[in-house]
């Protein structure tokens, strides 16, 4: 079996580049020398190999360098650190709608806000007066000029595919 080594850089402008070689060494001088303008540590040199791991198997060592490539910075600092202990807690989701915030009052259940429960309202009363799909958004846009030009509708366009009550999206 080929040994290899999953590798942790800091680079110039402080980020971690994260790879994978079966010659550490080589490697290295290679980001050093800046071989490639294409790649990433090109323009980000001087670099600092912070971390290297040996895997006996090829599979395992691509399979880290793909994990730890995805982790936050804060837990590459912890791994090059050596504060394992921390990991697990790093690795924790923070997102909103995790089920350990459920108790701090959000729940990923609950309904939609009220200007997606307002347009999906608005597609069922249209539909059931077989008016054409934009008759729910002119509707929105007669109530409210605010809702027209907020960030709304960046953030809740809904693709036909995914809705229950018409066939297309008209946006008007």
């Amino acid at each position: 079996m080929k040994e290899l080594n999953v590798y942790i850089l800091k680079c110039s402008d402080n980020s971690y580049y994260v790879g994978i070689t079966n010659d550490i060494t080589i490697r290295f001088n290679q980001h050093i020398e800046g071989i490639d303008p294409a790649c990433y540590t090109f323009k980000r040199r001087p670099l600092e190999l912070l971390w290297s791991n040996k895997f006996q198997s090829e599979l395992e060592a691509i399979k880290w360098e793909k994990k730890i490539k995805g982790w936050t910075k804060k837990k590459k600092e912890a791994l090059i650190e050596g504060n394992f202990e921390i990991l697990p807690r790093l690795a924790e989701c923070k997102n909103q709608s995790h089920y350990k915030n459920k108790a701090k009052g959000f729940d990923s259940a609950q309904p939609a806000p009220t200007e997606v429960s307002l347009i999906i309202l608005l597609f069922a009363v249209g539909k059931l007066l077989k008016s054409p799909d934009n008759w729910a958004i002119s509707v929105i846009n007669s109530l409210s000029p605010v809702l027209r030009h907020s960030s709304f509708w960046r953030s809740y366009t809904i693709p036909a595919s995914k809705s229950a009550f018409c066939s297309s999206w008209r946006w008007v």
